[in-house]
Order: C-alpha cells, then sequence, then structure tokens
C-alpha cells in the first residue's frame, strides 16, 4: 500500500517514456490509487473540478509544446500534486513551472523566444536579475554566461521559492527574496492578488506592511564585495523609476542594462531612464517595452 503522497510522486517520477494509457492499465497499485484519488474528488469537491480545468488547460500548453505522450503524463502528475510545480524541458534543461498561473507565459517570453536577445561587449563577471520571477532569465543567463555570478532578486517568497528550485544545480546563482529600490529599506507588495508576473513594490503605509527587504545598486555591490556589475536587468514593475532616480551614485559602475518600462501603467518610467543614462549608454536593442543599453565610456571598459 502507498503510504504517502510523496511515494506517489516518486512512482510517477519513474514512468517518464510510459504512455498513459499503459499507466492507467498498469496493475501498479499507484495507477489504482490515482485514478481512483481522481475520480473521488472530482465529484466531491468543486475545487477539485477547479483544479481539473487548470490542468486541462496546462495539458494543451504543454501538447503544443512538447507533444501529447508528455502532456498527459505530465499533467496527470500536476492534478495528483494539486497543480504544484511540474518539470518541463527547455533549452536550459529541466525547469520548474506552475500549472495555471503566469510561469508559462513567461516560460514562452524568456525560453522560446528569447526577449533576452542581446550582445554584450565582454564575457559578464556579475550580473544582477531584478524581478528574476521564478528564476527563468537567471537560467538563461547562467546557461550563456557559466562563470558569472548571477544574482536574483525577486520580491515574492512563492515566486523566490520556484526561484531557488531552478537554479538549485547552480553554485554561481543566488536568489534573495527581495526586491531593487533606491536604497536600503524595507517595502510592501501593493498588488498581492495580481498576477505572479507583475507584483508591485513600494513605500508601506503602515509598518506591519512592511514586509519585503529592499536593496539599493551600492547596497548589493557592497554585499558582494564587487566595485562593477557587467549586466543589470531589470523587470521591477514601474520601480525603475526610484532605481533611476538614483543612478548618479552607481550607473557608471554599470556596463550593460536591460529594462522593461512600465510607462503604460506608471508614466515617467522612459524619463528616468533617459535621464539617468544620459549619452555614456548607447542603445542596442529596442523590443516592445524592453530597452538593451550599453555603458560606451572609458570607466565602463575598465
Amino acid at each position: 500500500m502507498w503510504e504517502s503522497h510523496l511515494e506517489i510522486e516518486s512512482a510517477l517520477d519513474r514512468i517518464d517514456l510510459v504512455d498513459l494509457v499503459d499507466f492507467i492499465e498498469s496493475p501498479e497499485p499507484v495507477a489504482t490509487f490515482a485514478i481512483g484519488l481522481v475520480v473521488l474528488f472530482a465529484v466531491r469537491s468543486p475545487a477539485f473540478r477547479g483544479m481539473l480545468r487548470t490542468t486541462r488547460s496546462y495539458a494543451g500548453w504543454a501538447r503544443d509544446r512538447f507533444g501529447w505522450r508528455f502532456s498527459a503524463i505530465s499533467a496527470l502528475r500536476s492534478l495528483l500534486r494539486l497543480n504544484s510545480a511540474v518539470r518541463v524541458p527547455s533549452c536550459v534543461g529541466d525547469v520548474w513551472l506552475r500549472p495555471g498561473t503566469a510561469d508559462l507565459p513567461v516560460y514562452d517570453e524568456v525560453l522560446r523566444d528569447d526577449c533576452y536577445e542581446f550582445n554584450l561587449p565582454a564575457e559578464p563577471k556579475v550580473i544582477v536579475d531584478a524581478g528574476a520571477h521564478i528564476g527563468l532569465s537567471a537560467r538563461l543567463f547562467a546557461h550563456r554566461y557559466p562563470r558569472a555570478l548571477i544574482v536574483c532578486l525577486e520580491p515574492d517568497p512563492g515566486n523566490a521559492a520556484l526561484a531557488v528550485r531552478n537554479a538549485a544545480h547552480l553554485p554561481n546563482v543566488r536568489v534573495w527574496q527581495g526586491a531593487l529600490w533606491s536604497h536600503k529599506s524595507t517595502l510592501t507588495i501593493e498588488n498581492p492578488k495580481a498576477e505572479t508576473w507583475s507584483y508591485r513594490t513600494g513605500l508601506p503605509k503602515a509598518p506591519e506592511e512592511a514586509i519585503v527587504p529592499a536593496y539599493g545598486i551600492v547596497d548589493i555591490m557592497r554585499n558582494l564585495g564587487v566595485d562593477r556589475i557587467d549586466l543589470l536587468k531589470m523587470d521591477i514593475e514601474g520601480a525603475e523609476i526610484e532605481v533611476l532616480q538614483s543612478a548618479s551614485n552607481w550607473i557608471h559602475n554599470v556596463g550593460t542594462i536591460i529594462v522593461e518600462l512600465h510607462d503604460r501603467f506608471r508614466p515617467g518610467c522612459t524619463d528616468a531612464l533617459n535621464g539617468a543614462v544620459g549619452s555614456e549608454f548607447l542603445p542596442q536593442r529596442e523590443s516592445g517595452d524592453i530597452r538593451v543599453l550599453v555603458n560606451t565610456s572609458q570607466k565602463a571598459r575598465d
């Protein structure tokens, strides 16, 4: 008899290459238990029926990218794990995603459509990924630049925990549960019910709302013991205004900036960027709201 949920997951992890029908028809006790569990909860639980809808949507997404066999097995695993994270293949190796969340379009943008396509003037030694979400952009950077130290900042604890899982095998990637800001502080998440890729941070209105540690660029360099960041990526949902308004203290110590601007809901982001970079940064690429700018000053090249 299968004594724990973890034993079910372990059994499922051993059937990557079998047909779903073979699994359902298998005499193994886990197969009988799994199907019985699905039927029982589907009949009795509206919440579980909601999970079925999420799983069906995920199965369609997975089928279009990885084929029907992978989709069937992965969707069943997701259902038995109550729609917790699932492992899917990618151009940088297997990664973990949460069905029914913005993780799926983020996967498409970062690992399929390569929204962070750029050319650096030299191999980076230090990369800061602010607004790291679940770590997919960090995985991409680590794949391209395996010798670089990569620091991920993500304000949401759930996202940060999955980023840790996605980077667990990479000793050069560090995940900090925190936000990028103009200076060291403590912030709040202003829209905690938003999609997982669109959390906005800001100053708390009450002391009990101050739950997110925040760091300025100077704080990060001091904590790492470095005097230069070769690549600074920012996707921080409008907080780029505060970060860039403090840029006179650190902008000359950054080699390349990749920033997604959010003027559509917080006007002033583009103005803050233009005011911060001056004439020393030259644009390399512009795609939608994403800008890539390279520091051409002598100090940046040294």
